[in-house]
C-alpha cells in the first residue's frame, strides 16, 4: 500500500511556511484529525524528539527516533516516486546538492523530504537557506500526516493529474462523508499515474476507498456509501420512509443527461428528440416527488444518500446542460429549482463541489470536443497559448 494522506501533503507544507514564524506547540501544529486520534502517540513523542534534536533543546540532538525514522524513510521514499511519477528532474538534482551540504544522516533525510516534496507537488520553497527549526517545524507537520488516521479516497484527477477531477460518484462520497464528519484524505490519479495496487487489483476502478487501517478497500460508489453507513451508523443516510421512493425517481436522472449530454446529434434530430425528452421526463418525476412530499431533502427532513448522488448530477445538468446543449431545467419545476438553489449552494456541498470548469473539461472530453476541453483546461490553468 502506497504512503497513506499524501494529499495533505502540499497543504501542509504552505502552512508549515506561513507559520514559520510562529512559535508553535505540537498540539497547534498537527491536523484535526491527528488531534482526534485514538491511537498511542508513540510516534508523536517520536517526532518531537527528532524536532528536538534539531532545535538543540535536548541531549538527542543529532539522533532520530526509529519509529519517526521508519516514517521519514516512507515519507521520503514516497515523495521522491511522486517526483519520478511528475518527471521532475529539478527535485533529484536539488536534493544531490543539498543532501551533500549537510552534515547529519537525520538533516539528509529531512532535505530530501523538503526537496522531493517541492518538486513532485510544484511549490517553491526556496534554497532551503532557512534556520533548522523552522525545517523540524515543516518535519513534524510531514511526519503528523504519517499519523493521521483517515480514510483514503482514490478518484479520478483533472487534467493536471493532482487535483480532483469532475467525477460526480465521487462527489457524491465525498457529500456522504461530510454529512457524517468523516474525515477523507482525497487521492486524485489520471489515467497514468494511478497507484500499481489500485491497477492490479481492481482494474483501476476509481472511486475507490481504502480504510484507515489499510486493511479494506471498497470500489463502486453505492458500494462505498454503504461501507460508510455500516460503519459510521451515525448521523444516518438511510432509513428514511420516503427513501425508496426518492431513489425511484432520482436514479434516473443522471443516467438521462448522460445520454443526452453526451450526444452531438441536434436535439431536433429523432434521436435528440427522445433523449431530450427523455431527460424532461425524468426531471418532472423528480420535481412531482419533491413538490408532493414537501422537505428540505429528497428524502425527508434531513440528508440521505438520495441527495449525495442526486446533487451532482443536478450540478452537472446546471453546468455542461447549459454549455454543451443550451438546456436549462424549466423554471416551471419550482420544486426542483427550489432544492437545487438550497443545497447546491449550502456550505457542506460547496466545499466538496469541483469547479465549473473542470465539470466542462470532462464532459468535452466524453464529447469529443477538443476544443472545449482545451479552454476548460486554459480556465483551470492547465494550458498556456
Amino acid at each position: 500500500m502506497p504512503f497513506k494522506h499524501a494529499g495533505l501533503v502540499k497543504q501542509l507544507c504552505v502552512c508549515s511556511l506561513h507559520s514559520s514564524k510562529k512559535q508553535l506547540g505540537l498540539a497547534s501544529i498537527l491536523p484535526p484529525c491527528a488531534a482526534k486520534s485514538s491511537k498511542p502517540s508513540t510516534l508523536v513523542n517520536s517526532a518531537a524528539d527528532f524536532v528536538a534534536s534539531f532545535a538543540g533543546s535536548s541531549a538527542n540532538a543529532g539522533s532520530i527516533g526509529s519509529g519517526a525514522s521508519c516514517v521519514v524513510q516512507q515519507i521520503v521514499a514516497a515523495a521522491a516516486a511522486a517526483a519520478a511519477a511528475a518527471g521532475g528532474q529539478r527535485g533529484s538534482e536539488s536534493a544531490a546538492a543539498c543532501v551533500a551540504s549537510k552534515r547529519t544522516s537525520s538533516e539528509r533525510e529531512i532535505v530530501a523530504v523538503i526537496v522531493a516534496i517541492e518538486s513532485a507537488f510544484e511549490l517553491d520553497i526556496g534554497d532551503l537557506a532557512m534556520p533548522w527549526k523552522t525545517v523540524a517545524r515543516l518535519a513534524l507537520l510531514l511526519l503528523s500526516v504519517a499519523l493521521t488516521e483517515a480514510l483514503e479516497l482514490h478518484i479520478k484527477a483533472g487534467p493536471n493529474g493532482r487535483v480532483a477531477g469532475d467525477c460526480p460518484f465521487a462527489h457524491a462520497i465525498r457529500i456522504a462523508a461530510a454529512a457524517k464528519s468523516i474525515d477523507l484524505n482525497i487521492l486524485p490519479h489520471g489515467p497514468t499515474n494511478k497507484p500499481e495496487w489500485l491497477v492490479s487489483k481492481y482494474d483501476g476502478k476509481m472511486p475507490c476507498l481504502v480504510s484507515d487501517d489499510g486493511k479494506e478497500v471498497v470500489t463502486e460508489s453505492k458500494v462505498i456509501a454503504q461501507w460508510l453507513e455500516d460503519n459510521y451508523p451515525t448521523p444516518p443516510l438511510t432509513g428514511s420512509p420516503l427513501q425508496q421512493a426518492a431513489e425511484e425517481v432520482a436514479g434516473p436522472v443522471f443516467g438521462a443527461f448522460a445520454r443526452y449530454c453526451k450526444s452531438t446529434e441536434d436535439d431536433e434530430s429523432p434521436d435528440g428528440k427522445e433523449r431530450k425528452k427523455a431527460l424532461l421526463l425524468a426531471l418532472c418525476n423528480l420535481d412531482t416527488h419533491l413538490q408532493n412530499n414537501a422537505a428540505p431533502f429528497a428524502a425527508g427532513p434531513t440528508i440521505t444518500t438520495v441527495d449525495c448522488f442526486l446533487l451532482p448530477a443536478l450540478y452537472h445538468i446546471q453546468v455542461a446542460g447549459l454549455e454543451f446543449k443550451g438546456f436549462e431545467i424549466p423554471y416551471q419545476f419550482d420544486a426542483l429549482n427550489l432544492y437545487m438553489e438550497r443545497h447546491l449552494n449550502s456550505k457542506m456541498v460547496q466545499a466538496c463541489t469541483p469547479p465549473e470548469a473542470m465539470v466542462l473539461w470532462g464532459w468535452a472530453n466524453a464529447r469529443g470536443d477538443t476544443a472545449a476541453a482545451y479552454d476548460a483546461e486554459r480556465a483551470l490553468g492547465g494550458k498556456r497559448r
